[in-house]
């Protein structure tokens, strides 16, 4: 009997005469987990005499069966017992019983008991067609387990040389060689890995396609990921893991609005798909609507709970992880922050810059923004700077004369969220000790004027920076655009780049500036670097002179 609900139908009415009949309750109990309902195949165990279960329990068959519940619900140390109880059995294991043995390990994901089920497996001699497949399919997830376990380690060594060890015994194993692309995307080998994937691609299997979209997208091949979606759901039509990939590659590309619609428009259709309120969950993540995010994501974990087959246990784990990254990125985007920021700027004319600043962000409500409810900051900080110029006294003479300033400015200030990014309003009063050649030495004070606005525009971020020191009248504004171009698998690392204009000045000074900035963000360590250069023209000198500058950001 192939069918568990036929099987579950039948054994129950065996049991409605036959309360005690052990092939009636192990039927029962194998149905009842094929068919998903774990909680109620525990129930029954519990539900049975001791005495009988003791009974049944001589059966290496029953002991995997009750390991096989065990695990499926959670019981992992129960699940371990009597999984090892039967392979100690004095009566010998099927090769059915083996496989059923295996597939309970990889539930538990214990890849070392059920590499040593496998190697009795590849012993034995006398293999169905049938059991062979399943052989093979269970060495694949013993792979898939043991490249997991590594790369959580960060070994990548040991993983590639499992997927060697592999592939001298299965050469061109396709499962293996796509595994070989899940480590290059750990190592940040991102174009071998999309290489990997082309000369894998196409295949006409469901799972190979989604794996080669997965990891296109991955490696940030948005254009040739949306081609292979085209062509999938040409093949497959509107599977529910075609559409999660769509929106993914919808909101990859910035069309998060489009994402949104296709997900719920599917959930219209697949109310009780675990996958799109994950995906849902995802995208609401992704756009700070944590609200949203946790309920979608807990209709998955819900969802997952009542799905039957391997794929449950998947999508429960997700649902898991999203919800503890739902967790971690709400505490992070609402509590308080303190930056550290140190550079430097230099001009070929004579001119040198040198500032610091630190403070903290203080979270005192919350509005609407780009990427749903965003908190509104309260920005209190002060700044140090020092800042030295020579230049001619006359236009005629060849002397330098020199001016510095060596100051600071404590400032109070409000960061509020937009539909665009955010801006920024600071206001304070500055202190500086000024140093002029033949001229004695004296304190000066005056306003400090600071705004900032960030947008996120087509893939990248533009920044409009300006402010107004008052002791010296002087005023700055700064344009820049700096679009990534490169990060590592984990979003740890990335680099992005574009142009900055910079124009600044006062009643007897002027510079224009333009160029390029360089940004390196470390996410471990809460940090950005910036490097910016170009060519610079002021009036104190005439032709063209060049600036070079530096900064280091760290914000916890």
């Amino acid at each position: 009997m192939n069918h568990p609900q036929q099987a579950f139908e039948i054994a129950t009415q065996v049991l409605a005469r036959h309360p005690k009949d052990p092939g009636a309750i192990s039927a029962s109990l194998g149905a009842l987990d094929s068919l998903g309902r774990d909680r109620e195949a525990a129930n029954l165990l519990k539900s049975l005499p001791p005495g009988e279960r003791q009974r049944l329990e001589r059966s290496p068959s029953f002991l995997i069966l009750e390991g096989t519940v065990y695990a499926h619900t959670g019981q992992v140390g129960q699940a371990d017992r009597k999984l090892s109880e039967a392979g100690r059995s004095p009566l010998p294991l099927t090769n059915r019983d083996q496989i059923a043995r295996g597939w309970a390990y990889a539930s538990l994901g214990e890849t070392l008991p059920l590499e040593a089920v496998l190697k009795s497996l590849r012993a034995s001699p006398d293999l169905s067609a049938e059991e062979a497949s399943s052989v093979q399919k269970l060495e694949h997830l013993d792979l898939d387990l043991t490249i997991d376990r590594l790369l959580a380690k960060k070994d990548e060594t040991g993983a590639r040389s499992k997927i060697q060890s592999f592939l001298r015994d299965h050469p061109d194993d396709r499962a293996a060689l796509r595994e070989e692309v899940r480590v290059d995307l750990a190592g940040g080998q991102t174009e071998k890995a999309f290489s990997l994937v082309r000369s894998l691609h196409p295949e006409n299997h469901y799972s190979s396609a989604r794996f080669a979209i997965s990891s296109a997208l991955e490696s940030r091949h948005t254009k040739t990921a949306g081609k292979w979606i085209g062509e999938a759901r040409a093949h497959w039509g509107n599977r529910t893991g075609l559409i999660v990939l769509d929106s993914r590659f919808l909101a990859d590309s910035g069309h998060l609005r489009k994402a949104r619609k296709i997900l719920k428009k599917a959930l219209e259709r697949f109310p009780r798909s675990a996958q799109l309120h994950l995906a849902l969950a995802r995208l609401d993540l992704r756009q700070n609507h944590y609200g949203e995010a946790r309920k979608e994501a807990l209709a998955g974990q819900k969802r997952a709970g009542e799905e039957s087959g391997a794929g449950h246990q998947a999508d429960a784990l997700e649902a898991a992880d999203t919800l503890a990254a739902i967790s971690r990125q709400e505490q992070a985007s609402s509590g308080s922050h303190f930056e550290f920021l140190l550079g430097e700027t230099a001009f070929t004319q004579y001119t040198q810059y040198y500032y610091t600043q630190i403070g903290g962000f203080f979270p005192v409500g919350s509005l609407r923004g780009e990427k749903g409810e965003d908190p509104v900051y309260l920005h209190a900080f002060v700044q140090g700077n020092a800042f030295t110029f020579q230049y001619h006294p006359t236009v005629t003479s060849a002397s330098f004369l020199s001016q510095t300033y060596v100051g600071t400015t404590p400032a109070l200030g409000v960061r509020l969220p937009t539909f665009f990014g955010s801006v920024e309003a600071d206001a304070g009063w500055g202190f500086a000790l000024h140093d002029q050649t033949l001229t004695p030495p004296g304190v000066v004070s005056g306003l400090f004027l600071q705004g900032d606005l960030s947008a996120d525009i087509a893939g990248g971020n533009l920044d409009l920076f300006a402010n107004y020191t008052g002791y010296i009248s002087y005023t700055y504004f700064q344009s820049r655009y700096l679009h990534p171009f490169w990060s590592n698998p984990e979003k740890d690392y990335s680099l992005a780049a574009g142009p900055e204009f910079i124009v600044q000045g006062n009643s007897s000074y002027s510079a224009f500036q333009g160029g390029a900035a360089l940004r390196f963000s470390l996410l471990p360590i809460d940090s950005t670097l910036l490097l910016d250069i170009g060519a610079l023209g002021s009036s104190a000198f005439g032709g063209v002179g060049g600036y070079e500058g530096f900064s280091w950001y760290f914000y916890y």
